[in-house]
């Protein structure tokens, strides 16, 4: 079983015909289920019915099942059985299924085939004949490329003698009431060349595990496009230098970096849609992350706190308390702001207050030691001046490593 891709783009196929569409067989009566000779609209409408569904289930739009491309499906189909082979090539035209495409002067962006063929009953073939599709990863992308928008199937059953004809190399077997199966997927041609929408891309930290130097960092942005979007591609810009591509995805929205300390980065994104329309290039602000120790004159302690030698620590020392209302306030001017604590078995509880409000309370407590944790965040649209201020509530021993911080 095989499958069969053109690339996405506008095309115009030049390859002469040799022979007209109709030597290649005129689809005999439909019936609509199973005969010997004959196709089954039942199961090429069930064909289409388990391609929509596994289509849903990957957030795509339907395909919807187009006459003509049945009809060029069905003689594909019964073409197997009358000239004994099993390939793309047809063996009587020079070309492929894009040869008849253009005989049939059906327009398209983007084509692909799958064929395929089975020997089981009537009532388990098709679902056979899909699962094996999906379990295959060229078929599958055709199934679920984001390109398609119409189809046609051609189910087919007969008496086979496979590899008999032309060059194919089959062993010559014959095959009692061979299920053949033909999808014709295509692209319509474009609507209108409007470009995605885009929004610029947004970088933020948030909770994980900080490196010793480097910063965690999320990048986020949307797109949209009536089409549906084909790929989103992100690039980054390093201490002023060249832009390159960091990802390029169908269906991401964000993406998560470590970025070293003290250097300055910019990102920028576009995004293509399903008919190969691209939008300008959106961009970000630039941006430094950078890390300020919990032994920095900046920040303000309060209460009773104590210091712990460590290689874990981000500066070689962590400050530690246990009594309730030790305080820590750090007061910075940055677009995003990250506290770094040791979580542990004794790690006890500590409310946060941010340019005085109340915001919540945090538990340093886990069974297992981890270090350079992120566990809050403070992200703003513009960058601006803001206090964060942590009182320990007593219930165990605070261990404070430090502040991550994006500045424009």
């Amino acid at each position: 079983m095989v499958t069969l891709t053109r690339a996405p783009r506008a095309f115009v196929l030049v390859a002469a015909l040799l022979v007209s569409l109709g030597s290649l067989g005129t689809p005999r009566e439909v019936r609509a289920a199973w005969t010997a000779g004959g196709y089954s609209t039942t199961d090429e409408d069930q064909m289409l019915t388990l391609i929509n569904g596994a289509r849903a289930s990957a957030g795509l739009k339907p395909v919807v099942m187009d006459s003509r491309l049945r009809s060029i499906a069905e003689s594909r189909s019964s073409d197997f059985v009358r000239n004994r082979y099993f390939g793309h090539n047809i063996p009587t035209a020079c070309g492929q299924v894009f040869t008849m495409l253009q005989a049939q002067s059906i327009a398209y962006s983007w084509a692909a085939e799958n064929i395929g063929w089975n020997t089981y009953g009537d009532a388990d073939a098709t679902q056979w004949q899909f699962d094996w599709f999906m379990g295959s990863a060229t078929h599958k992308a055709n199934i679920l490329s984001p390109y398609a928008t119409s189809i046609g199937v051609g189910a087919y059953k007969d008496t086979w003698t496979y590899g008999t004809a032309c060059s194919q190399t089959g062993t010559g077997s014959t095959y009692a009431d061979a299920r053949l199966y033909t999808i014709v997927f295509i692209q319509d041609p474009p609507a209108d060349a409007t470009a995605p929408t885009v929004t610029a891309p947004t970088s933020k930290l948030f909770l994980t595990t900080a490196g010793t130097t480097t910063v965690p960092v999320r990048t986020a942005w949307t797109r949209s496009d009536a089409s549906g979007i084909a790929s989103s591609t992100l690039e980054r810009q390093v201490n002023g230098g060249a832009f390159a591509t960091v990802l390029s995805s169908a269906t991401a929205l964000s993406a998560d970096f470590s970025l070293a300390d003290g250097s300055t980065y910019r990102y920028r994104v576009r995004a293509t849609d399903t008919y190969g329309n691209v939008s300008g290039y959106v961009y970000g602000p630039t941006f430094k992350p950078s890390r300020v120790d919990q032994s920095s004159t900046a920040v303000v302690y309060g209460g009773s706190w104590s210091s712990a030698s460590s290689t874990y620590a981000s500066g070689g020392t962590f400050k530690y308390a246990s009594a309730a209302g030790a305080s820590a306030s750090y007061t910075f001017t940055g677009m995003s702001l990250g506290l770094l604590a040791v979580k542990s078995a004794s790690g006890g509880s500590f409310d946060v207050y941010v340019d005085g409000g109340y915001k919540t309370t945090i538990s340093l407590y886990a069974a297992t030691t981890a270090y350079r944790q992120v566990v809050y965040t403070m992200n703003y649209a513009t960058q601006g001046t803001h206090t964060l201020k942590i009182v320990a509530k007593g219930n165990g021993r605070i261990y404070l490593d430090g502040y991550l911080r994006l500045t424009v």
